[in-house]
């Protein structure tokens, strides 16, 4: 049974860490605010701000403390949303475990954009759009985290065989 639990909350956390820095990374635009933007523009990257691009430094000043938050904040809401969801599938029935699982998921995005939303006001954060970074983060690592358990069970299969018949239709 412990092996069962590493391997559900190791499995879960390591997913949620790689899609989540992945996400956060590629939306770092985000994060920039209009501050930084005005700034780029009022300094030597006007030129770069009226094309849709501005200097790198200005976008992701300080890109190592906000993947670090990022992985702080999972590490806080992951583990806890893994087992209350497990809780849910485990003591509830079918039909009521996803809305538990959604409530849940709704309460990690919740307490994730509270602490980036504490963090932006900082100076050096640059977290844009604390309330995005949570939403987009969460529901991509959530859709990649159903995908990675439907094939980790192999009903991939059982679904692909399910298309082909209806495509064959």
């Amino acid at each position: 049974m412990g092996k069962y639990f590493l391997d559900m909350f190791g499995f879960s956390l390591a997913l949620t860490m790689v899609v989540e820095l992945a996400v956060a990374f590629l939306f770092r635009r985000c994060w920039a605010g209009k501050s930084a933007v005005e700034s780029a523009a009022a300094g030597k990257g006007t030129r770069l701000a009226r094309k849709g691009r501005l200097p790198e430094d200005v976008l992701f000043a300080h890109p190592g403390r906000v993947l670090a938050l990022v992985m702080l904040v999972n590490l806080l809401t992951n583990p806890l949303a893994v087992l209350l969801c497990w809780l849910g599938k485990v003591y509830l029935p079918f039909f009521l475990a996803w809305p538990v699982q959604l409530v849940v998921e709704a309460g990690a995005v919740a307490v994730e954009a509270y602490v980036y939303r504490s963090f932006s006001g900082k100076s050096g954060w640059r977290i844009g759009h604390p309330m995005a970074l949570a939403v987009t983060t969460n529901v991509c690592s959530w859709l990649l985290g159903i995908l990675a358990m439907a094939v980790k069970r192999q009903t991939w299969f059982h679904m692909l065989m399910l298309w082909l018949e209806l495509l064959r239709q």
